[in-house]
């Protein structure tokens, strides 16, 4: 590549090399001329093969790079991206995840509607890699089909995820990139880069699109089906929510308490007059994760 890139596409990989390759490779088919973009694969301190299946991507491919973050998180591999890019566009997609072929030139329309948006994204569809059990239904997948397109203005609704991301590249300049909160600390690990920056961004005065036809599709193993790491995603994103938007006004803080034991004795219960997974016992037990979370992060913040 000598021109130089419009977007850069950053790929943070970790022990993922067989999906790293699948990502990779929507990417490459795009319907955006591949001169125009670059792709740049950032592998956060892999232990598998990663390395060497980038590098053969690098290889074969001239408007790939390769770059290696040793500092675990979800925050360090995100900054090593953009810092290493040559685009004006900093794209984000996950390992786990393919591009539609339209992905790139749908954010490029995004960018140029009259709102002239910082930063944009899309929808999540679903890719199954692994049949889901008879309890899981799509939007525990993370999709955001009932979303509407536009602006997004209003405080819960200003957030768009790191797997479908882009901003422009003075955005992440002045936001001073990604927190360093979102990196693993102590042995723990706090998820919600994402959350976090476009909050600071909507804080900042900056403007944040939806479009549904800007598409990924997240593919989903058996990983995606275990109840006990579902809990734990839960429990961390409250912990993120309490983190990022601070604590809720005073009635509705203490009344999250009230509904937060009410829930305990209703999966109890449940648990006890029915042994069948369903899918409102797995919405609640993730229900009560997700506010214990908060609870625990609200304990450790204090009054902050």
């Amino acid at each position: 590549m000598t021109e130089k890139p419009e977007i850069s596409v950053v790929v943070c990989t970790h022990n993922r090399a067989a999906l790293l390759a699948d990502c990779v490779d929507s990417l490459l088919n795009q319907t955006v001329d591949k001169n125009r973009f670059e792709i740049i694969i950032v592998d956060n301190n892999s232990t598998d093969n990663t390395e060497e299946t980038a590098k053969e991507l690098v290889k074969n491919h001239n408007n790939i790079k390769y770059f290696k973050e040793s500092i675990i998180g979800y925050s360090a591999p995100r900054n090593c991206g953009w810092k290493n890019a040559s685009g004006d566009i900093i794209a984000y997609i996950d390992d786990d995840e393919i591009a539609a072929p339209d992905w790139l030139e749908s954010i490029e329309k995004a960018f140029q509607i009259e709102e002239k948006p910082d930063i944009v994204g899309g929808i999540c569809m679903l890719k199954y890699d692994a049949d889901p059990p008879g309890w899981f239904i799509e939007s525990m997948g993370g999709t955001n089909k009932n979303r509407q397109k536009g602006i997004l203005n209003q405080r819960k609704d200003c957030f768009l995820g790191c797997g479908n991301i882009a901003l422009k590249k003075e955005v992440l300049e002045k936001l001073n990139g990604f927190s360093n909160n979102f990196n693993t600390k102590d042995g723990f690990l706090m998820m919600g880069e994402d959350t976090d920056i476009c909050h600071r961004a909507k804080n900042a005065g900056f403007k944040l699109f939806y479009d549904p036809e800007i598409k990924i599709y997240h593919r989903m193993n058996e990983n995606n089906y275990n109840i006990e790491k579902r809990k734990l995603k839960a429990k961390r994103t409250g912990m993120t929510a309490r983190f990022v938007l601070g604590r809720l006004p005073f009635f509705s803080h203490y009344f999250k308490y009230l509904t937060y034991s009410a829930m305990i004795f209703a999966d109890f219960f449940m648990n006890i007059f029915s042994k069948k997974i369903s899918t409102k016992s797995v919405l609640l037990k993730e229900k009560i994760a997700y506010r214990k979370g908060y609870f625990e992060m609200d304990k450790k913040l204090g009054s902050k």
